[in-house]
């Protein structure tokens, strides 16, 4: 396993862009192509839905949240979360395909799911926060969205600026630790695999 330190990272990537040059790939089975995806996508609004009811959870204890607005809330959340994460996959899901195939076959491929995963928790951490703040502000009766559909609000709310706060300090630790290079690993690796792979239906 490689370390955190700039040089080895870089000798890693160096190694693994002439892998790739030199890489033939194969066929690749429908489930082994589609399954990293529909897991990403369950396991993203599952967990994403469950911190927003742990919020609303910790809101309730105040006293202060609307209750009669929960079903309402809840429909609300499970549609706007489903298009906010297939709209979020189509971004990630390169990305979720080069972990996968990273993972046994390349030297960054462990620190590069190290990363993945964390970057995936400080989303959900960030979201998280974001949601509360939204709550509150929804469950606050001098608010006009106080008996409206407000959890609409509060997804866009807490989604956006997640997204954009995630990808700058992401951006800056690629910086930090000399990665910038890891992008030309995955666009060869997607480069690749569009010109010599094809999906057996």
């Amino acid at each position: 396993m490689i370390s955190n330190k700039p040089f080895k990272l870089k000798e890693a990537i160096k190694a693994d862009l002439q892998t790739i040059s030199k890489m033939e790939f194969d066929v690749i089975n429908a489930d082994d192509f589609y399954h990293p995806i529909i897991r990403f996508i369950f396991l993203a609004f599952i967990t994403l839905c469950s911190v927003t009811l742990i919020d609303i959870g910790i809101v309730n204890l105040t006293g202060i949240y609307n209750k009669s607005q929960f079903i309402s809330h809840m429909k609300q959340m499970g549609l706007s979360l489903m298009v906010l994460t297939l709209f979020a996959t189509v971004f990630i899901y390169p990305y979720v395909q080069f972990a996968r195939f990273a993972k046994k076959r390349l030297i960054i491929g462990p620190f590069f799911n190290k990363k993945l995963r964390q970057l995936f928790v400080l989303f959900c951490s960030l979201y998280g926060v974001f949601v509360f703040i939204g709550i509150n502000i929804i469950s606050d009766k001098q608010s006009l969205l106080y008996d409206s559909e407000g959890m609409l609000f509060v997804q866009a709310f807490s989604f956006i600026p997640t997204i954009i706060i995630s990808a700058f300090i992401q951006g800056m630790e690629l910086q930090r630790l000399g990665l910038g290079s890891i992008i030309e690993v995955v666009n060869g690796f997607l480069s690749r695999l569009q010109h010599q792979s094809v999906i057996n239906k």
